[in-house]
Order: C-alpha cells, then sequence, then structure tokens
C-alpha cells in the first residue's frame, strides 16, 4: 500500500469522525497523521515490514500507527468499515465538493 493510499484512508477516518460530530482533537490527529504520511518520501509498507517503530515519526500516536499497521498488512481498515456502516461514505464524498465540509454534509 502506498503513503497516498494510506493518507487518503487517514483523511476518510478524519471525515467520517467530524461528520459524526466526534472529538475535533482527534478529528486534527488524523488529518495530521495523514498530511505526515503523504509527505514522507519513504514508503510506510517499507517501515512496517521492517518492523520499526511508526510512533517515533512526527504526528503518529499508538492508535494511527495500529491503523497504519493494519492497512498495510491487509489493505484493509476496521475502524473506517465499521464507520462506514454508521455514516454512509457518499456524505464523505460530498464533502469533496467546493464549500461542502463535514458539518454541512
Amino acid at each position: 500500500m502506498e503513503n497516498f493510499e494510506i493518507a487518503r484512508v487517514l483523511g476518510e477516518l478524519a471525515d467520517l469522525l467530524e461528520i459524526q460530530g466526534a472529538n475535533s482533537f482527534r478529528v486534527r490527529a488524523y488529518r495530521n497523521a495523514g498530511r505526515a504520511v503523504a509527505q514522507t518520501s519513504r514508503p510506510y509498507a517499507e517501515m512496517v515490514a521492517a518492523g520499526e517503530k511508526l510512533t517515533d515519526l512526527p504526528d503518529i500516536g499508538e492508535t494511527v500507527a495500529s491503523h497504519i499497521v493494519e492497512l498495510v498488512r491487509t489493505g484493509r481498515l476496521g475502524r473506517l468499515e465499521e464507520l462506514g456502516r454508521e455514516v454512509p461514505l457518499s456524505l464523505v464524498e460530498l464533502t469533496r465538493l467546493e464549500s461542502v465540509g463535514p458539518k454541512k454534509a
């Protein structure tokens, strides 16, 4: 799994959490982690395969690190699927439109 794919999933998770009205610090943590992953030139899949501690990287906490490991190993994220059952993923797609944020969606 490429870094841009991991970043996209973390962004979608942040959007779903924001739509649900989750804690703004949690939402921001996922957004920051997504940006950090996207801006890293070294593949996260490589780091996971090498058994490196992802929490040593900027903006990657324990929970996000476990999500990244799950994504790299399985290609899926259970937490995203769980939230997707509660909130339609089509709402996340609406947030991609100009002037439509998670709250408006």
